[in-house]
C-alpha cells in the first residue's frame, strides 16, 4: 500500500495522466493478490471445518483408539473438498 500512497501523493501534485495508469496497475495487482489470499484462506477454512467435524464425531461416538489417538485425522486434498459457491 506504500506504493499506492506514493502515487496518490504524485497525483495530488498534478501529474495525473501517467500517475492514473500506474495507480490503476498497482490497484489491479493488489486486487488480484487479495483475491488469491481469500481463496487460500477459504481452502484452509474448509480443511479446518473437516478436521473439526471429524474430531466432534470421535468425541460424540466415543470411537476407540485403534491407530493412535485419532485426534488428528488426515486432511482431504483441497480438490476433494466440497465447493462453496
Amino acid at each position: 500500500l506504500e506504493d499506492i500512497h506514493a502515487l496518490v501523493d504524485v497525483w495530488a501534485g498534478g501529474e495525473c495522466g501517467v500517475t492514473r495508469l500506474q495507480l490503476r496497475g498497482l490497484v489491479e495487482a493488489k486486487i488480484e493478490s487479495v483475491r488469491q489470499q481469500l481463496q487460500d484462506s477459504e481452502s484452509f477454512l474448509q480443511q479446518l471445518e473437516v478436521v473439526h467435524a471429524r474430531i466432534e464425531s470421535l468425541l460424540e461416538h466415543g470411537v476407540p483408539d485403534e491407530d493412535g489417538c485419532g485426534c488428528a485425522p488426515e486432511l482431504p486434498s483441497v480438490e476433494a473438498l466440497p465447493s462453496r459457491g
